[in-house]
């Protein structure tokens, strides 16, 4: 009888052990990684036959930057590294964003240029995205009355497994797209929630406008949020129409287990085809800040760890293979995921 107990009580460990574990579909902390950063100003990584050249578990990358150390000199940086230079906790690795001052090489404004990118393997019609994010003290930012200082960190997509990942807009392989951007303007700093729906070809800018930009709550200013030299934790939720032509999308997004922004309905999927799902993750991004003069070859970091990606909402309290959080870092406690 024991026995029977004991085979029963393990298969139940074993049970809720494989249903915890499955709502995780990607994660990494960076700390077993190798140091690690591209080699030339402008490369990329966008098939299968350069994947040795990418980090980890990573699928793709692309790198757009107008100096670099190994041609510029060592007082440089690269836009993208995996390194012990910026990391969450104790000690370990983490992944850092270095933002060039320049107009980009398209001259439109979008400096440098760097993503990192995870294909998910499959089509999920609902994920959950968390990273800690730590901005260098004393970010810079330049903006005026016409044009907001902006920098993107993290998107997840729908990309159509033909062509380049990484080619956007209507000629582009990839929507519906969600891209999360910092901003920083004379309405203070603010979060901005971009959308691109689908198809790509007619309507990648959506017929209804549903690109948000809005103040963090409290109204509160870049060095009193972000800006504070802390790593914060962020989370979104996004969840694909039912239907084209049916306005039942979900977005969400939290800042340290704060739910900061809820949307209910989006039509991400606008017009055909249907049944499009999330298959495509990446952090990083160009930025629009010419903070300094493009001579002055100016550099600026913000820093990413612990990205995780889920089925399930897991809250800020979520440590990537298990423990508790670092001590030196107090979270609060995760809300319940919503059920609005």
């Amino acid at each position: 009888m024991k026995l029977m107990l004991y085979i029963f009580i393990f298969l139940f460990m074993l049970t809720s052990a494989n249903v915890s574990n499955s709502t995780i579909i990607f994660e990494d902390n960076f700390d077993s990684h190798s140091d690690w950063f591209p080699q030339t100003e402008l490369e990329s990584c966008n098939n299968a036959s350069c994947k040795s050249n990418v980090p980890g578990q990573w699928d793709y990358y692309r790198n757009d930057e107008l100096w670099h150390p190994i041609t510029d000199g060592p007082s440089f940086h690269p836009t993208m590294q995996i390194s012990n230079e910026n990391y969450y906790g104790a000690s370990g690795k983490g992944y850092t964003q270095w933002n060039e001052s320049n107009n980009g090489r398209a001259g439109d404004g979008w400096g440098a240029d760097g993503v990192l990118s995870k294909d998910l393997g499959q089509g999920y019609n609902e994920i959950y995205v968390q990273i800690k994010v730590k901005f260098q003290p004393g970010f810079q930012w330049f903006y005026t009355q016409n044009n907001n200082a902006m920098v993107k960190m993290v998107r997840f997509y729908h990309w159509d497994r033909i062509g380049n990942p990484y080619q956007f807009f209507t000629n582009g392989h990839s929507s519906p797209i969600y891209v999360f951007d910092a901003v920083n303007s004379l309405w203070g700093f603010r979060q901005k929630h971009a959308i691109r729906c689908s198809p790509q070809a007619t309507n990648y800018y959506c017929s209804q406008n549903y690109t948000l930009s809005k103040n963090f709550s409290g109204n509160t200013s870049f060095s009193n949020s972000l800006g504070d030299g802390n790593w914060h934790v962020l989370e979104w939720h996004g969840k694909m129409n039912s239907s084209p032509g049916v306005n039942d999308g979900v977005l969400e997004f939290w800042v340290d287990g704060n739910l900061e922004y809820f949307r209910s309905d989006i039509g991400f999927m606008e017009g055909g085809p249907s049944g499009l799902t999330w298959n495509i993750v990446g952090i990083g991004g160009n930025a629009f800040n010419l903070y300094a003069p493009e001579s002055d070859k100016k550099e600026q970091w913000y820093a990413i760890d612990d990205v995780v990606i889920s089925t399930n909402y897991i809250g800020p309290n979520y440590v990537i293979g298990g423990g508790s959080p670092p001590s030196q870092d107090t979270m609060p406690p995760a809300p319940p995921p919503s059920l609005w």
